[in-house]
């Protein structure tokens, strides 16, 4: 049987988070990253994790408050891996990667 689905929302299933505020940081493609992979993440196993947008600001971003991309972003957590929200502030600057 084939079935549609008219439609999906994932907010009702709990699989985002709240919209965060970048304040002045221009870095809306380390939000987009983490957002990505966080969906992606409750998507395979029903968890909803917040990663720290701030750790590819420092770590991963050529430009980090002023622009990088998406390629940055998943080439970084590709190699390094991903660190929660919780253990890694947003501080809305670029600062030294711990």
């Amino acid at each position: 049987m084939d079935e549609t689905i008219e439609s999906f929302d994932w907010r009702e299933k709990g699989g985002v988070n709240e919209v965060k505020d970048q304040g002045v940081c221009g870095a809306s493609w380390a939000f987009v990253g983490a957002s990505t992979v966080e969906g992606a993440w409750f998507a395979k196993g029903g968890e909803l994790v917040s990663l720290s947008e701030q750790q590819l600001i420092d770590c991963a971003g050529s430009n980090s408050c002023y622009g990088g991309s998406l390629e940055e972003a998943f080439e970084y957590y590709h190699g390094h891996g991903a660190i929660l929200e919780e253990n890694y502030g947003y501080d809305g600057k670029q600062g030294d990667c711990r």
